[in-house]
């Protein structure tokens, strides 16, 4: 009995340790919007860590106006 305790014990202990340690190794990330972006920009933009996760047109009554770029960094 006594050490059915201690193992539940020692596996408690490493559970909260392995969650604390995958807390802490989390990606933290920056997001940024631009729209109208240059290739000259978005070179820029990807020197300084900046990486497009999406793209999407605007459109306003069946125009097209530009386009908004989606962003993100790790911090």
């Amino acid at each position: 009995m006594r050490n059915r305790l201690l193992l539940i014990a020692l596996l408690l202990v490493s559970l909260c340790c392995v969650g604390f340690m995958y807390k802490q190794t989390r990606p933290q990330w920056e997001y940024m919007t631009t729209s109208n972006t240059t290739t000259k920009k978005l070179n820029e933009l990807g020197s300084q860590g900046w990486e497009i996760v999406g793209v999407e047109p605007v459109i306003h009554n069946g125009t097209y106006m530009s386009t908004n770029v989606y962003l993100k960094r790790g911090r």
